[in-house]
């Protein structure tokens, strides 16, 4: 597997877990859980962000 390939992968279950928060974030009543699923998406998107830019750098 090259680099890429791997880097791909990482984007690949990084989106996978944003798109699991956003289920889970729908099924909380809590504001306080919801604002911690909330700033948990914002930092899987920069590590969606950062793999991506990781990857143009190759």
């Amino acid at each position: 597997m090259t680099v890429s390939e791997v880097i791909d992968l990482a984007i690949g279950i990084e989106k996978d877990s944003i798109i699991l928060y956003y289920e889970l974030l729908d099924t909380l009543a809590d504001e306080r859980a919801k604002s911690v699923v909330r700033n948990i998406i914002s930092q899987e998107k920069e590590h969606v962000s950062t793999l991506h830019n990781l990857r143009k750098g190759l």
